[in-house]
């Protein structure tokens, strides 16, 4: 029997190249991995990987920095994957239209904020630009095969992009840096240590009409003036922070390109030290103190953040950068001079603290500013008798008197912006308006009357422990500021007209046994702090610890210059001499006499009507125009003595022109004057007014604007 073959059963063979065929979901997998590594992950990459002293503020870890570049690379594509693949598995169109949305939005978001930067969109033109350039890419994605192997040959670009940042940015510094060690030929030493440093305290601030200490206003400084070495023609040689601190700490002039981590400082106090004294370090934005000496968090501010915080920081950082700055500054928190936790709003943690009613002195954790006040008891609580053993050295660098200004002297607050009215939160610049100057002023004075008290307990503190008369006390500020209306907070560039704002500090060494105070005019650096201490501990610095600085103990150099490091270029500027008593006077000229009632409320050209009935003074006819209060229930319920107090009065009015004088009659006295601002388009009116004159329960007030001699009531 015989059979035939007939037709195979099998199917035909498939095509080489349709076995070979990547799945279209790996394919959009790798055109979303590239546009959202160029779109999210390269500007922080970028961003952060030439600020790295973000991360140091955060005390991120190297597997933090690590796991935030991993989430950066594939977290944002993954959920855009997802989206696009849970269409397609309901209808496969649909889904092609949603990876062609999810193109064109990533493309907008790439090429939409470099044009915003270089040519200024309004928020409507940005939105429109935005639209065009989405629509735009995605129509050319989906009607051009080019365009889609290019953007699929952009997937190695991410890869690159972390590569730099981990290896080759700042961030690799901190990742592979080596753990600096302690001096290693001390021994034997018995004298306490002490430093504090405060931050953004400008000499000129402090002086009275004769260049010393204003005891009236600042007996505590004026104390710790009457009992130490105060080098009255210090000076810092930078504006930031980050470089300022680790050029005190470490004896050397700022590097910008430096981290203030021990890693790029490695001969610094506490490593002079460590051997030879229990370390009580609490630094703010540094980690200049080596893990191994100080444990596994000297930045004692930011040591809770944790990884929720760090992100939560990367993305508004990032926001910043992508949105148009309308949008931005209406939605996201101000950055102002920070390096971390930007979410927390100061004015309305401590109006909901205000409506909490709760006493003074009670801060709670999380609050922005209360941190600070806590860190300085947690500091203070520390200073115990010495019993035997390794002498202590306490250090603390404090955000005080720095923005924002929320203190009033005797520790009640008030609700206030991160940075004061009239700083524009991007450039840092001050509006030309002389009025707001004042206002800042007026505020950064408040609040500097509260750290003095902060240095009255030091002392007290220093004597109750039996530490005083044997220790070494150091008290000093990182830098100045400036209040120049035009100019810039932190005065950059620092030159011949803001010079004498930020570079003049405080600076006051209480040498062991020192019992009396003295006045030392030589040319000083916040520099010579460093050699200075080991000089008065009989500490003989090897070559090798090259140091800037030179101890205050030698004999003055009439030579010596200032020296100015400019944060960003590097370069070094030199000045002969600096003159504080100059913002001396311009502090004086716009606020009250020390000493007199109301004093820093009393504020030019009419502080003489602060204090006075208002039934007293002259009136005119009334006129026109209505007030109405931003927070209108502000007054109605007042605990004089609760931790927050309504006394930023702030309001907009209606028919008051900018430029206008008002005077707020507080309970039937005149509690503040202020003049009208143009702020956002609105006359506004901010003015600070005296909490001695709010009464418990409900608070009466009434609006005149200031004509000549006379009051005219408002309404």
């Amino acid at each position: 029997m015989s059979t035939s073959a007939g037709p195979s059963s099998a199917p035909p063979e498939a095509p080489a190249a349709a076995k070979r065929r990547v799945p279209e979901w790996v394919v959009r997998a790798a055109q979303l991995f590239a546009l959202s590594g160029i779109a999210v992950a390269q500007p922080i990459f970028d961003l952060l990987g030439n600020n790295a002293a973000f991360f140091v503020a955060h005390d991120a870890s190297t597997g933090q920095i690590l796991m935030l570049t991993f989430v950066l690379l594939l977290v944002p594509p993954a959920i855009a994957l997802a989206v696009v693949q849970v269409i397609s598995a309901i209808k496969p169109a649909a889904g092609r239209v949603a990876m062609q949305v999810a193109v064109g939005v990533l493309a907008a978001m790439i090429i939409t904020p470099p044009l915003d930067r270089a040519l200024g969109f309004s928020t409507v033109v940005f939105l429109l630009v935005a639209a065009v350039i989405a629509i735009g890419a995605a129509l050319l994605y989906g009607r051009f095969a080019p365009v889609r192997t290019f953007t699929t040959f952009l997937s190695f670009a991410p890869v690159l992009f972390a590569i730099v940042f981990v290896f080759f940015s700042q961030v690799g510094d901190l990742i592979f840096a080596d753990e600096a060690e302690a001096f290693s030929r001390v021994s034997g030493l018995r004298t306490p240590v002490v430093v504090l440093v405060l931050d953004e305290l400008t000499l000129g601030s402090i002086l009275d009409e004769n260049g010393h200490i204003d005891e009236q206003r600042f007996p505590g400084l004026a104390q710790l003036a009457a009992h130490s070495t105060w080098y009255r023609d210090a000076g810092s040689p930078s504006s930031a922070t980050t470089l300022a601190v680790p050029a005190l700490l470490s004896g050397t002039l700022p590097e910008p390109d430096s981290l203030p981590t021990s890693s790029d400082h490695p001969r610094n106090l506490f490593t002079l030290l460590g051997r030879t004294h229990q370390l009580h370090v609490d630094e703010l934005v540094t980690d200049l103190c080596p893990e191994s000496l100080c444990g596994e968090s000297a930045t004692a501010a930011t040591s809770g953040l944790g990884m929720r915080q760090l992100f939560k920081d990367a993305g508004i950082v990032y926001l910043h950068q992508l949105l148009p700055d309308g949008l931005a500054d209406s939605w996201l928190p101000v950055l102002g001079e920070r390096w971390a936790s930007f979410d927390e709003d100061p004015a309305a943690d401590l109006e909901d603290a205000g409506r909490g009613g709760r006493p003074i002195g009670e801060d709670e954790p999380g609050e922005s500013g209360a941190d600070q006040r806590a860190r300085l008891d947690t500091f203070l609580a520390g200073i115990q008798p010495q019993a035997g053993g390794q002498p202590p050295l306490h250090f603390l660098h404090v955000l005080l008197p720095h923005v924002p200004y929320t203190y009033l002297p005797d520790g009640q607050r008030y609700a206030n912006p991160v940075l004061p009215l009239g700083v524009d939160s991007d450039t840092g610049l001050w509006a030309d308006d002389d009025y707001l100057s004042t206002l800042g002023r007026q505020q950064y004075m408040l609040q500097t009357e509260f750290v003095d008290r902060q240095i009255t307990r030091l002392l007290d503190r220093l004597r109750e422990t039996g530490l005083w008369d044997d220790a070494l006390v150091v008290v000093t500020a990182d830098h100045g500021v400036n209040f120049t209306p035009g100019g810039h907070l932190r005065g950059k560039p620092v030159d011949d007209e803001s010079r004498d704002d930020i570079m003049p500090v405080p600076l006051f060494i209480k040498y062991p046994g020192q019992e009396r105070g003295r006045v030392d005019d030589r040319v000083a650096q916040t520099t010579d702090v460093l050699p200075t201490i080991a000089d008065a501990l009989g500490i003989d610095l090897p070559d090798d610890w090259r140091s800037d600085g030179r101890s205050l103990l030698d004999e003055p150099d009439g030579h010596r210059r200032y020296v100015f490091v400019d944060e960003r270029s590097g370069d070094r500027t030199e000045f002969d001499e600096l003159d504080p008593e100059r913002a001396a006077g311009e502090f004086r000229a716009v606020l009250g006499d020390p000493g007199q009632a109301h004093d820093l409320y009393r504020i030019a050209p009419h502080g003489d009507l602060v204090g006075r009935p208002a039934s007293d003074l002259p009136t005119g006819p009334p006129i026109a125009g209505a007030v109405q209060l931003r927070d209108p229930t502000a007054y109605d319920a007042v605990d004089p003595a609760g931790l927050i107090l309504p006394v930023r009065f702030s309001a907009v009015l209606d028919g008051i022109a900018p430029g206008q004088w008002v005077a707020i009659s507080l309970n039937g006295v005149i509690g503040g004057v202020g003049r009208v601002a143009d702020v956002a388009g609105e006359p506004s009116l901010v003015v600070m007014l005296d909490p001695s004159l709010l009464r418990a329960g409900r608070n009466d007030l009434a609006y005149y604007v200031v004509d000549g001699e006379q009051l005219r009531p408002i309404g």
